[in-house]
This record gives C-alpha cells, sequence and structure tokens, in this order.
C-alpha cells in the first residue's frame, strides 16, 4: 500500500493484459483478445503488468520489451514502484479467487487447474526485489 502513489490518470484499457491474452501473428506482429473486463485504467499499471509477466525477471528482456514499448509510443510510463500496483492487485485477486474455487470444488482437474493459478503467485511473487528490477530494467 505504501507504494500506490497519486491516482494516475485514467483510459480505457484491457485490464487483464497478462501472457496468455497476447498472440503472436503469422507475421510477426502481436494482438491482445480477452477485452471482457476492459474499462477504465491505468496504462502505465498494464505496463508494469507485462513487464512483470513477460520480463520474467529477466532485465533483459525486461529492457526488450520496455524498449519496444517506447519505441511503439505506447502510453504507459515507469514512474516508480506506483507501476507495478495493478500486477499486485490483479494476482491478488487472481490467487483469493481461485483458493476460493478451489474450496467450493470437488473435481480433480478442476482443482489441479486452480492450484495452478496459486502456484504461479506463490511461486514467482511481485516482491520488492521484483519491483527494483524492474525499475532498473526501465531507467
Amino acid at each position: 500500500e505504501a507504494l500506490l502513489g497519486e491516482v494516475p490518470a485514467v483510459q480505457t484499457c484491457h485490464l487483464d493484459l497478462w501472457a496468455d491474452n497476447v498472440r503472436r501473428t503469422s507475421g510477426g506482429g502481436v494482438f491482445d483478445f480477452d477485452f471482457d473486463g476492459a474499462g477504465p485504467g491505468d496504462p502505465s499499471g498494464e505496463l508494469g503488468m507485462l513487464l512483470v509477466d513477460l520480463g520474467g525477471g529477466d532485465r533483459s528482456r525486461m529492457r526488450a520489451l520496455w524498449a519496444a514499448y517506447r519505441d511503439a509510443r505506447g502510453p504507459g510510463q515507469v514512474a516508480g514502484p506506483e507501476t507495478l500496483t495493478m500486477a499486485v492487485a490483479q494476482l491478488g485477486h487472481i490467487t483469493a479467487y481461485a483458493c476460493e474455487r478451489w474450496l467450493a470444488t470437488d473435481d480433480p482437474a478442476e482443482r489441479a487447474r486452480l492450484e495452478s493459478l496459486v502456484r504461479e503467485y506463490v511461486d514467482e511473487p511481485v516482491t520488492l526485489a521484483v519491483v527494483d528490477a524492474v525499475l532498473a530494467a526501465t531507467r
């Protein structure tokens, strides 16, 4: 919560811009899909989500993504730690959702799927070290 900072200017955003909602085209470009949650948001927060998810903790990958984003004139900025608050909030929400659903089902396949969602957050949390790595890669 100490990282939240001021309320940013908002615009219509995807709001679920994780790697599973981005695909490469046959021509080498990329596109995103699954816009059912789109609404007002901070494009910088979505950039933070991509840097965490697609960057995978690798500073060179984050640096390359940041450079490509800037070259494409993306509207988001990496102003400071607050850039990652959307990623932290969404991962927390996904984890809580998966835990609630896991407790509510007896289906082994569904429990395995939900466990994988929780493991993704537990095994690779967005810690202060991750925040520092993103900030270092985008400076």
